[in-house]
């Protein structure tokens, strides 16, 4: 006696588009049933799975731990779960979460669950985040579905915590780089999900991943603190080159550059918008930022990151020894010199400041503001022996100059 019949039921993705699928309820225990499987056209041979499942007796959510290990599981084409939804459980079978492969050979996969129980909400600035997170560690890294299942308590406790939780439809996904932890840590990425479902009285949502490592939940309102990847600064020709490297997030607002001679005091030399990257990736964007500086010696750099919310996160300070790459302006004699040096130039400058530094970026002596006609002489027979550096600033062409000077 037919039950029912199905051709192309089954919604997920290629390649199990139009594939067929079934439903069944209300059927007596121990009924016998057949399952017949019929060719289409001409695809009348091949490998076949059939999967059959209750929807009424689901494994319970995982509790969780201190990142305790799921059952490992291998995803590649010899266990043919390439294009499935493959469970990972934990020792006692508590579902922690699901992986669609969509194709991919991830083969042998460890994930790793952390479940916050001190009855606190975790935070971290003061932005609020689910009290479980977990970590999949394929040994072939690549791009794939995921749901990660989570307690309705946990949600419950978030929303008691943080007013713009409405429902788990408010959740948004932050990935960081940073295996399984107890707290947020690690450089963030923001994953927005494609699915959120209940599961019993608990729930789960799914997202797609260009790539793997940890994965915690939080308000979509919210973005959990972004990193820095890298930055670097090398020398050039027309001055210093930076570059530097972070998270993928369109909360990020712009980038200002500053500089220092001593490394505590730092002036902004420039402004870079979100949107003027060089190199996007799935996780990351690059930028980079050309400095025409006078300086010679030392100089430092830092960067600022701002988002939209006009909080600002800073790079860390790096340190450059810079070269004059310029054509020499100024002329300096006697150098090295004992008592005074002279400075001269051929073209007029009226609007001057002159002050020296000295190796570490330190200012040692402030001659104000002058007139460069004819030359000037400097005074310099009270330093102490060693490398000095010359600031002289013309505010009429906005310009810096710095001239290395060697002190007898």
């Amino acid at each position: 006696s037919l039950i029912t019949c199905d051709d192309d039921g089954n919604p997920e993705t290629t390649p199990s588009t139009l594939h067929s699928r079934i439903s069944l309820s209300g059927r007596a225990p121990g009924e016998i049933i057949y399952v017949r499987v019929l060719g289409k056209f001409t695809n009348n041979s091949g490998p076949f799975a059939i999967c059959a499942w209750d929807h009424s007796v689901l494994p319970p959510v995982s509790p969780g731990g201190n990142c305790i290990a799921a059952d490992n599981v291998s995803i590649n084409t010899a266990n043919l779960n390439r294009y499935m939804w493959v469970p990972l459980f934990d020792a006692l079978g508590n579902i922690m979460a699901e992986i669609n492969a969509d194709g991919n050979s991830l083969n042998t996969t460890n994930s790793f669950l952390y479940a916050n129980t001190t009855g606190t909400v975790r935070n971290t600035n003061g932005k609020y985040y689910l009290d479980r997170n977990i970590s999949i560690e394929p040994s072939n890294n690549g791009s794939a579905r995921v749901r990660m299942y989570f307690a309705n308590n946990e949600f419950t406790a978030l929303q008691a915590a943080d007013p713009s939780v409405i429902s788990i439809n408010s959740l948004n996904v932050t990935k960081t780089n940073i295996t399984c932890q107890p707290a947020f840590s690690g450089t963030a990425s923001v994953i927005v999900p494609d699915a959120y479902s209940d599961y019993g009285t608990d729930h789960y949502v799914e997202f797609s991943t260009p790539s793997f490592s940890s994965f915690y939940l939080n308000s979509a309102n919210v973005t959990l603190p972004l990193r820095f990847i890298s930055f670097n600064a090398i020398n050039k020709n027309s001055g210093v080159e930076l570059t530097w490297k972070v998270t993928k997030d369109n909360s990020i607002k712009d980038f200002e550059i500053t500089y220092s001679y001593d490394g505590n005091n730092f002036n902004s030399i420039g402004l870079v918008n979100q949107n003027e990257f060089e190199v996007e990736e799935n996780d990351s964007r690059t930028y980079r930022y050309s400095h025409n500086v006078q300086h010679e010696g030392y100089i430092f750099y830092r960067i600022k990151m701002n988002d939209v919310n006009r909080k600002n996160i800073y790079s860390d300070i790096i340190k450059i020894t810079v070269e004059n790459h310029r054509n020499n302006i100024f002329s300096i004699y006697p150098n090295p010199a004992r008592n005074k040096i002279f400075v001269k130039t051929q073209i007029r400058r009226w609007n001057i400041s002159a002050a020296l530094f000295n190796s570490i970026g330190q200012k040692v002596k402030d001659f104000g503001l002058l007139r460069l006609q004819n030359g000037v002489f400097f005074n310099v027979k009270d330093l102490h022996p060693g490398i000095y550096f010359l600031q002289i600033a013309d505010a009429a062409e906005n310009e810096v100059y710095y001239e290395k000077i060697v002190k007898l």
